[in-house]
């Protein structure tokens, strides 16, 4: 029961660090893409003859995209973290009541140990 309880808080906070992790990547830039070609026959053109092809092309998302994106991802950790948290709470939560179930076990045995005592010296007289 307590590895279980561990092991889920332990996931809890990896999933909040790969949550962290995402923000920054969000709010990037696709990658840019680079193509070339070569033309086996000459491209005829009315400036010359073309040979090859080179390309370069870089997305642009439309404005605020990127920020949108960015703010999700920061709230969705944030949410991550809030489960995380809770996980945290519910095993002190659980130590707690534990703790709390020893000391009334070990109240009843001390009392019962009193009781005892007391009937054993009632019995002697």
């Amino acid at each position: 029961m307590q590895q279980k309880t561990i092991l889920f808080f332990l996931q809890k906070f990896a999933e909040y660090e790969a949550a962290l992790q995402k923000v920054p990547q969000v709010g990037g830039l696709p990658d840019p893409e680079l193509s070339l070609g070569i033309f086996l026959k000459p491209m005829e053109l009315v400036g010359g003859n073309q040979v090859a092809d080179i390309r370069l092309m870089q997305m642009f998302p439309w404005v605020g995209v990127l920020k949108n994106a960015k703010d999700e991802m920061s709230l969705m950790a944030q949410a991550k973290y809030e489960s995380f948290r809770d996980a945290k709470l519910q095993i002190f939560y659980n130590l707690q009541q534990s703790w709390h179930e020893m000391y009334k076990v070990n109240a009843a045995i001390q009392v019962s140990e009193k009781n005892l005592g007391r009937s054993f010296s009632f019995c002697r007289k």
